[in-house]
């Protein structure tokens, strides 16, 4: 059973994994660390997405540009390590400006659902390759049985002949013995030519 929620929680939404999923609130309290979790333990990545390195130093190399001037190439320049590591602060305090870092958290939203998108589609192509397999599988086993089948009908018609046969002989060899039919009668019966050693 799950734990009752806190009267002041988080109420931070887990994002969408999938088209269909709707969100799902924090219930952990308001000052929690780490990730977040439903009222059933279900957790979600509380980290802030990464940003990119590149878009980072596009930021300060603008800051730059606009302090310093551009450089012979049109771009801006740092005038020693610690100008470079300032406009990078700076970079970082653009980044941290709601609208930005709601960009930022829209673009790897769109990142993970890329990637949700590619799994299924892995998953999707793997299971209509499994279905493809079992279905050629099960074209194979019912060949494979109307093969058995037929092979049994025929058995059965030669099992029927050969008993057929067998009752013929012994009503033949009983006539035979009983002095009822010849020799001939019975080898005709039987389907077999007399031996002419045995002939009178």
């Amino acid at each position: 059973m799950p734990e009752p929620t806190p009267a002041e929680h988080c109420g931070h939404l887990s994002p969408r994994t999938l088209l269909t999923t709707p969100p799902v609130e924090c219930v952990l309290p308001a000052s929690h660390t780490g990730d977040h979790a439903d009222d059933r333990n279900v957790r979600w990545w509380n980290a802030p997405a990464p940003v990119p390195a590149d878009v980072r130093e596009q930021i300060a190399e603008a800051i730059a540009l606009h302090r310093n001037g551009s450089a012979s190439d049109g771009r801006g320049w740092y005038r020693n390590d610690d100008d470079h590591a300032d406009s990078l602060a700076l970079a970082d305090a653009v980044l941290r400006v709601p609208a930005i870092a709601g960009l930022q958290q829209l673009a790897a939203e769109r990142d993970m659902l890329g990637r949700e998108t590619d799994r299924l589609r892995r998953d999707w192509t793997a299971m209509r390759d499994r279905a493809e397999r079992a279905e050629a599988a099960l074209s194979e086993a019912r060949t494979d049985l109307a093969i058995q089948k037929a092979i049994s009908a025929d058995l059965r018609v030669e099992s029927k002949a050969r008993g057929d046969m067998l009752e013929r002989v012994r009503g033949a060899a009983a006539l035979h013995r009983q002095g009822l039919i010849s020799d001939l009668e019975l080898y005709a019966v039987i389907g077999a030519a007399p031996d002419p050693q045995e002939q009178p």
